[in-house]
C-alpha cells in the first residue's frame, strides 16, 4: 500500500513540473521576422521587437523611413550589421 502511494505521489509531483514543449528556435532570418510579426500584416514595428537588435538598429534598417520594417529592409539592414561586426550569431533580430 505504500508503495503504491508513493509511486501515485512521485507520478503526481512529475505531472505537475511538466512543462509545454518550447517551440524551436527560429533557424532563418524570415523565420524570426514572421515570429515577431504579432499582427502578421508582413511588417515590423518597433513594439513588435522590443529588446532586440533591430529595435537598436530600427532607424538605420528603415530605409524608406515609413516606421515599419518590410522584410527586405529587415534582411538588408541585418546583413548590414552582421559584416560590420555585429554579430548577430544567428537569430536575435
Amino acid at each position: 500500500m505504500k508503495f503504491t502511494v508513493l509511486t501515485l505521489g512521485l507520478l503526481l509531483t512529475s505531472a505537475a513540473f511538466a512543462q509545454a514543449p518550447t517551440p524551436p528556435a527560429p533557424t532563418t532570418a524570415q523565420e524570426w521576422f514572421d515570429g515577431k510579426d504579432v499582427n502578421e500584416d508582413g511588417f515590423l514595428v518597433l513594439e513588435e521587437v522590443p529588446g532586440t537588435r533591430t529595435e537598436g538598429n530600427f532607424d538605420s534598417f528603415d530605409t524608406d523611413k515609413d516606421g515599419k520594417l518590410s522584410f527586405e529592409e529587415y534582411r538588408i539592414g541585418r546583413e548590414a550589421t552582421e559584416g560590420a561586426g555585429g554579430g548577430m550569431g544567428g537569430m536575435g533580430g
